[in-house]
């Protein structure tokens, strides 16, 4: 397996690494799956080509009558892309639910102050709202500075949130550059109507843009394909951890193999289509994402969201994302904990286990010792010490290959499908006044139809789930009745979440029904 599975940071470089060669007798998809895959991707092909290739959109109300047939489904923000409630849901519940944070200080370099903001805090001053945790925050700082495709700018947007007292919340001031300045004012709530809603345009470019490079591609396919790697370098398939890691491993690479050119094709891909940063502008993206990512934080829910400052139930209530993933996590790393008592009755077995403490020791090397280079590795000099640190490893990596994968995948097509609500690029230049602008210049820094119909046609496929919902698993690799029990278990668990999840979605208490955490939407692996 050494021989034939190497890390390699050639393909991407500057990205996590990646297998130098795949093996398709090893991580090929079945018949059925590939087939579905490439199936419904040159099915909505022809059908663009048949039937939608002619005429324009002139205004707004045109690009609607690309859903009139039936074929593309209408996203359900069709007639409410305009609302800054929405706006605000997108943060806690949309693809890229993984930025939001409690502000407790306005950064210096947005130009706001307690005048400016006070008519929005319903009652309250800035300081007040500050004091009472009602500010929330993205910084898209990472953003600044990145190459574009030719002809197309992103920007990197400060954004503040206020959460009103009916727990919803909503936009109340952006900056489009990181900059203060005359030419880079600060948008408010009560700006001419097109002009606020063409400033939330582009905050969203360049959310979609992070949530396609960092929160989807970057690191949950890309850092698990060199763990996949690692595993099946360093542990024998006899192994218990091969054995519980396996399932959630299933097709990971070879969706990988697929979509990384389907992707990133400097030519015909569809990051140089369609997005604003283009290919070179995105790996540079994940290249410094890489640089500070870590397991322990970015990888490791509770601590994630313990580092955003909203760990604490009782703020954002609507924050779905949180409260269903939490749930999930949960399950994952109890699950986890049972199983590892199987296998390891007390710490020194840990240390004792040459195949795991190589595997760490290879995730946690430096690339140019082709180790994987992974940041915040739970352990102690350099290796396993306790059953915990064991644990805590494979659960963020369970967690990431099914749960947070379902979170910024499998909505993909509900947010992209309507350019206007989340566009993945836009024409033009990012307002540099608050002068009003007439409804037509949102038209014309929307894609053109051809690019629109791309759009759907790729998150259409992208949104596809082809494998089984989570513990229940399309290959089975243990056999130990022992470890049947703690599987039956798990499965216990997430039959008793489902239960939950669907009295939550049915309930009054939720603004909108999210579903891609539901249990039986969640699949064990990476697989689209």
């Amino acid at each position: 397996m050494r021989k034939l599975y190497e890390l390699t940071e050639e393909r991407l470089p500057g990205c996590p690494p990646l297998v130098k060669k795949f093996q398709p007798k090893y991580d090929d998809f079945t018949v059925e799956i590939e087939s579905k895959i490439t199936g419904t991707l040159m099915t909505s092909m022809a059908y663009v080509d048949k039937h939608y290739k002619t005429g324009g959109f002139y205004k707004l109300e045109d690009i609607k009558s690309v859903y009139e047939d039936g074929y593309f489904p209408a996203p359900s923000n069709l007639n409410r892309w305009r609302k800054d409630e929405l706006f605000g849901m997108q943060r806690l519940m949309g693809v890229n639910p993984v930025l939001i944070r409690l502000c407790t200080k306005i950064p210096d370099k947005i130009a706001v102050n307690n005048q400016m903001l006070k008519p929005f805090l319903e009652s309250m001053t800035l300081p007040q709202a500050l004091q009472k945790k009602r500010i929330f925050m993205i910084d898209y700082e990472i953003l600044d500075g990145l190459q574009t495709r030719p002809g197309y700018v992103i920007t990197a947007p400060i954004v503040l949130f206020y959460q009103r007292d009916d727990g919803q919340l909503v936009p109340v001031a952006i900056q489009l550059q990181q900059k203060s300045g005359a030419n880079n004012p600060v948008f408010l709530p009560s700006d001419p109507e097109h002009t606020w809603t063409l400033a939330k345009m582009w905050c969203n470019v360049a959310d979609s843009n992070y949530h396609q490079s960092i929160a989807h591609l970057g690191f949950t396919h890309l850092k698990m394909e060199g763990v996949v790697v690692c595993t099946r370098r360093q542990i024998h398939r006899d192994h218990p951890i091969f054995k519980l890691l396996m399932s959630h491993f299933l097709y990971l690479l070879a969706i990988n193999d697929v979509g990384i050119p389907l992707l990133l094709n400097e030519e015909t891909g569809y990051v140089q289509r369609l997005s604003a940063l283009g290919n070179k502008g995105m790996v540079e993206l994940i290249n410094r994402k890489n640089k500070t990512w870590r397991m322990d934080i970015d990888g490791t829910l509770p601590n994630d969201l313990k580092e955003r400052g909203i760990d604490d139930s009782t703020l954002l209530p609507h924050y779905y994302y949180r409260n269903d993933a939490n749930e999930l996590y949960d399950a994952i790393f109890s699950y986890v904990k049972k199983y590892l008592d199987l296998y390891y009755t007390s710490d020194e077995d840990v240390k004792k286990d040459h195949e795991l403490q190589k595997w760490r020791k290879e995730i946690t090397a430096p690339v140019k010792d082709q180790g994987l280079g992974m940041l915040g590795v739970f352990g102690e000099k350099g290796k396993f010490t306790n059953k915990e640190q064991v644990c805590r490893t494979l659960t963020s990596i369970i967690f990431t290959c099914s749960v947070q994968h379902a979170a910024v995948n499998f909505r993909q097509y509900e947010d992209y499908g309507y350019p206007p609500n989340y566009p993945f690029s836009l024409r033009g230049s990012p307002p540099k006044s608050k002068d009003q602008i007439e409804e037509n210049e949102l038209l014309l820094s929307l894609p053109d139809k051809n690019t629109t119909l791309d759009i759907l046609v790729i998150t259409g496929v992208l949104s596809l789930n082809s494998t089984h919902a989570l513990g229940n698993f399309d290959v089975e690799y243990m056999t130990d009745e022992k470890a049947l029990r703690v599987v039956d278990e798990f499965r216990a668990d997430l039959a008793r979440i489902a239960k939950g999840n669907k009295q939550k979605n049915s309930e009054k208490r939720r603004l909108e029904k999210y579903w891609c955490l539901h249990p039986k939407f969640v699949p064990n692996s990476i697989s689209s």
